[in-house]
């Protein structure tokens, strides 16, 4: 009895081991908590190259269902091959590539997963390139490594800093909509306009809460029809009283912080267009701004600047509404409401086409088993080669946006 017993216990532990020891083709590890819209961005693409990643998350366990995040890829209940970053160690997971999302930011959870899942090849997706150095840690983590960057202005300073190779690819991962908008359906029968000014942020990020100025504007901008404009205002953190908000104009703004991500991302498919906020210059020199993310996975377009177009190469005037010279944001705004139907239409058509082209390039550049092989470091090429505008105008947008997108709307105009 006492050797049967045994037998079985040996029997299931073995089963154990064998369960626990596991080797898949692709691992990816969010590095820093949040910055969740790349990491979602990869996972389609993977998904879309019939390659089912496993994920390890930073920050608190739960928070990608809290916050909608598998909702918004389609997940009715969390996916066996989601893990908080604290189930590394016992995974027993290994990897043929490992991909680290701003290792740049956190390079020590970039280490850590590199020791536990021992992948031929690491890709590392840098989001900022204002601290790179020929030293800098990322490029010791493991060898062989390839350098992704989000955007190609990123990825040019990155590659002058850390004399390495460094391409450049967006993975998203689009909204998709039960009814998607074009145009009228995005009104939804409310007859007045809105316009949005800025997202409320907590002051330990050091962004710049939105002042008097900027609701002053939007309010008394020239009037639509004689319709009322009211002030919408979104995001995370912070409270309705820390708009500071001037009491005259009270009535008129709506604070809508904290939405999950299908609602968020809902909101902003149904505007018209969004308002870049690029309250530093970092976003035009070593940074992409999630604006530009926003406007690809919703399909809305921005309103833009020459500066825009020649650091986000990819982007050119059928994608976005380019703002006429000595025109702001708002005056943009009422111009583009009285544009004709087809002028819009054809710009968010012409941005759905481009994400299905950029998801290409991703794909082809970023996630080729060609990859696999040591050394193998290609460069991808920009989408479109870059404007020549002459020197770069470091003149700042006319609000006073923080780096957070604020969207607007035919009938609304979001912040964000």
């Amino acid at each position: 009895m006492r050797q049967r017993l045994l037998l079985l216990l040996l029997s299931a532990a073995a089963v154990a081991v064998q369960a626990a020891a596991q080797h898949v083709p692709l691992a990816v590890i969010n590095d820093i908590a949040g910055h969740f819209e790349v990491l979602a961005g990869v996972h389609q693409v993977a998904k879309q190259l019939s390659m089912d990643p496993h994920i390890f998350y930073v920050g608190t366990p739960g928070a990608p269902m809290r916050i909608g995040l598998h909702a918004w890829l389609g997940q009715l209940e969390v996916p066996p091959t989601w893990h908080p970053m604290h189930e590394l160690n016992d995974s027993g997971i290994t990897a043929d590539v490992l991909i680290c999302v701003s290792a740049e930011l956190a390079p020590l959870v970039c280490k850590a997963a590199v020791e536990v899942l021992r992948p031929k090849l690491l890709l590392i997706w840098v989001h900022r390139a204002d601290t790179a150095t020929p030293n800098g840690k990322i490029l010791s983590l493991h060898n062989p490594f390839k350098l992704v960057a989000l955007a190609p202005h990123v990825a040019t300073l990155a590659e002058s800093r850390y004399r390495q190779p460094v391409s450049w690819a967006m993975p998203i991962a689009p909204v998709n909509m039960v009814a998607p908008c074009v145009l009228s359906p995005c009104s939804s029968g409310i007859l007045w306009d809105r316009m949005v000014a800025e997202k409320a942020e907590r002051a330990s990020f050091g962004k710049t809460l939105p002042g008097a100025s900027a609701y002053q504007q939007v309010l008394h901008g020239p009037s639509i029809n004689s319709n009322t404009v009211q002030v919408i205002v979104m995001g995370k953190g912070g409270t309705r009283e820390d708009l500071e908000i001037p009491a005259d104009i009270d009535k008129d703004v709506i604070y809508a912080g904290g939405l999950p991500y299908p609602a968020f991302w809902a909101r902003m498919h149904k505007a018209l267009a969004l308002v870049p906020a690029f309250g530093m210059p970092v976003y035009y020199e070593s940074r992409i701004s999630s604006t530009i993310l926003a406007s690809l996975i919703t399909g809305t377009p921005l309103i833009a600047n020459e500066l825009m177009l020649t650091t986000y190469t990819f982007l050119t005037e059928k994608h976005v509404f380019l703002r006429q010279q000595g025109e702001d944001e708002v005056a943009a705004m009422y111009r583009i409401h009285e544009m004709p139907e087809e002028e819009i239409v054809s710009r968010r058509e012409a941005l759905i086409e481009l994400r299905k082209q950029m998801t290409e390039e991703c794909k082809n550049l970023e996630f080729s088993p060609s990859l696999l092989k040591v050394g193998l470091r290609p460069v991808a090429r920009s989408l479109r080669k870059p404007r020549s505008q002459g020197p770069r105008r470091s003149e700042p947008p006319s609000l006073p946006h923080p780096p957070a997108p604020a969207v607007s709307q035919s009938t609304e105009l979001l912040c964000s």
